[in-house]
């Protein structure tokens, strides 16, 4: 053999080896072999490591509107020697006779994708990444929160459902499954890692697992509990949180499927945010996960707590502890369908069209973020609202003992001051809610029942043991002028009388409160040329300005000090209306709290009592 032939048959040699490898290669990313994914091996959490990753580029995608999704035009039959065997049960139209479904939504930030691109969890993008993509690995994460069901429901069906969003980057090949994760993952949910979520405990896998071709923009997956996963599901109601991993391929090549995630706040529009519409058009327009579950319906026992003791003996009794022979016995827990009552009451009618329309907006986005609103079990209970007013036959009221009228203000209240504020406005709003705030100027609190605040401020004009009104009324004066004056009304001798006679005759007074010590009234004048804050007694003698700010600012709507000596009012000698106090002969003015926002018309709560005067202030005016 010649040389030549030799070198010849080396190099065919070399040749095919290469082929032979180049072969070998091709058949191994596109083979079955590429369905094992990683993530099937469980690995046990305390052996789990943070692992360093190399960055690549993420997937990317413009979400797509409903109108323009398309069907999966290629791709790939997947061998069925590699798909577990797949059962499903038929969704019920309707909830069983004996149950009643509840469709449950993840929030924004529970829903997501983590991969080995960054180590980190993505709740905010609304997408679930899926796959293998440029060399990383994708998981999908979802969680539902369980707390509307309760602890004990049996669940008589269960089906989870993904939104598709981009086939974009899909392959054929390829196998994508849910895992419903162990209890241990729910508590670090918000501090999601890929190795976390990678090496959670596995309790089931659900069905159908899905081949690259049951995936598409125009295909809904739909995954049906069994009765096993149903029971493995009832267990999470104790913990109200049940978690999910989605796997898919995890090597070969690029072979990635996006589930939607839900649009976020952001990502709605603002007339989507304004539309009435129902849950199933919410759920269209959002495309979040859906966990569908049926419970059985519970007969439930109504049973009452134990009452209160009678006296210390049957108290005694109930708290002594076993003293006999043999071990401790321990209460049985009482079956889940046995309740003690709870008293609610309705929500009350809307005030106005903007009250109304922000509790249909609040009721639309609950619906968004929780589903459809569950029943109310039995043992809650609507409390029957007192009428208004009563018919009486005859139009005589029959005999019966006077029910004492409770005091109109807390005594908690009591010390404090109250005062209006635009601090809950938003934008070009000019909404005033009411504060209440301790005498120091400490610890700002919203004022639960607004109502209350025109009773103190009514109550402020009237003296400490009410026999005493101070009110304004218009006067003409002999020169023909009219103006506000300050009068007062005597309750015991029915009389009333002037109390501001300031030399500007065509001056104005006005926001007169009584003094809760003596029969002194501090008021508001414009005698000095601005409105200023006076002190007066009761008979016109000793007027006094406390404030001299004069130009633009003003200082307006005083009120006394339970003890008398200070008096808190306005101003907006700053610029800004904010809460001043000074003390009784106006020395030492200081801001009480300065804010960012405007603070007007405080009122130093100092009387628990209701007001048992009338007020018909056309009466009092002296003939």
């Amino acid at each position: 053999m010649s040389l030549s032939k030799i070198f010849l048959t080396v190099w065919i040699g070399i040749i095919a080896a290469w082929g032979i490898m180049l072969l070998y290669a091709f058949w191994f990313m596109i083979s079955p072999q590429s369905l094992t994914s990683e993530v099937s091996v469980i690995l046990p959490s305390a052996t789990a490591t943070e692992t360093a990753y190399t960055y690549s580029t993420s997937p990317t995608l413009t979400r797509p509107k409903p109108s323009t999704a398309q069907p999966l035009s290629s791709g790939g039959q997947a061998r069925a020697t590699n798909l577990p065997a797949n059962k499903t049960e038929a969704e019920p139209s309707t909830p069983p006779a004996n149950g009643v479904m509840v469709v449950l939504t993840p929030p924004t930030e529970a829903a997501g994708w983590t991969s080995t691109l960054d180590g980190k969890s993505h709740f905010t993008d609304g997408k679930i990444n899926v796959g293998y993509f440029k060399g990383h690995v994708y998981h999908g994460a979802v969680q539902f929160d369980l707390s509307k069901l309760s602890v004990g429901s049996k669940i008589i069906y269960a089906t989870l459902e993904l939104q598709p969003l981009s086939d974009k980057n899909l392959s054929a090949g390829g196998v994508w499954q849910v895992r419903l994760l162990d209890r241990t993952i729910d508590d670090v949910w918000s501090v999601l890692t890929y190795d976390k979520l990678r090496r959670a405990t596995v309790e089931t896998t659900l069905l159908p697992a899905l081949p690259s071709t049951s995936l598409g923009r125009d295909k809904v997956n739909s995954f049906v509990f069994d009765t096993q996963q149903r029971l493995t599901l009832e267990q999470h109601l104790a913990n109200g949180l049940v978690s999910f991993r989605i796997d898919g391929p995890s090597n070969g090549l690029d072979n990635l499927f996006i589930w939607d995630g839900g649009l976020s706040d952001q990502e709605l529009t603002a007339q989507d945010k304004d539309k009435k519409l129902s849950d199933e058009e919410w759920l269209a327009i959002t495309k979040k996960p859906i966990l569908k579950i049926v419970v059985e319906r519970l007969n439930y026992v109504v049973i009452t707590s134990t009452p209160t003791p009678e006296n210390a003996l049957t108290a005694l009794a109930q708290t002594t502890p076993f003293t006999g022979t043999g071990p401790t016995p321990t209460a049985t827990p009482l079956p889940p369908n046995w309740v003690t009552p709870i008293i609610v009451t309705s929500t009350p009618t809307p005030a106005n069209a903007a009250t109304a329309s922000f509790q249909a907006q609040l009721a639309t986005a609950e619906s968004v973020l929780h589903g459809t609103a569950t029943p109310l079990p039995m043992n809650v209970w609507t409390a029957t609202p007192e009428p208004p007013m009563v018919l009486l036959p005859g139009g005589v009221p029959t005999s019966r003992p006077p029910t004492p009228m409770p005091p109109p203000v807390s005594v908690a209240l009591v010390g404090k001051i109250a005062f209006l504020s635009d601090r809950a406005a938003q934008g070009n709003s000019h909404q005033s809610m009411v504060y209440v705030m301790e005498a120091d100027g400490s610890n700002i609190f919203l004022l639960t029942d607004q109502t209350i605040y025109p009773m103190i401020e009514t109550r402020d004009r009237l003296s400490a043991d009410q026999t005493f009104l101070a009110f304004p009324q218009t006067v003409e004066e002999e020169d023909g002028r009219k103006h506000q004056a300050i009068f007062f009304y005597d309750y015991f001798n029915e009389q009333a009388g002037r109390i501001t006679q300031f030399q500007e005759s065509a001056s104005t007074s006005a926001q007169a409160v009584w003094s809760p010590v003596q029969e002194q009234i501090a008021l508001v004048s414009n005698d000095s040329g601005a409105e200023e804050i006076w002190r007066i007694n009761r008979d016109s003698s000793d007027p006094f300005q406390l404030t001299r700010e004069g130009g633009d600012a003003v200082s307006k709507h005083p009120s006394w000090s339970p003890d008398g000596t200070k008096i808190v009012f306005w101003s907006n000698r700053t610029g800004k209306a904010q809460i001043w106090i000074m003390n009784a002969d106006g020395t030492d003015q200081q801001i009480l709290h300065q804010s960012d926002f405007n603070d007007w018309n405080p009122v130093w709560i100092k009387y628990p009592d209701a007001i048992n005067r009338t007020i018909p202030e056309e009466k009092f005016v002296p003939q």
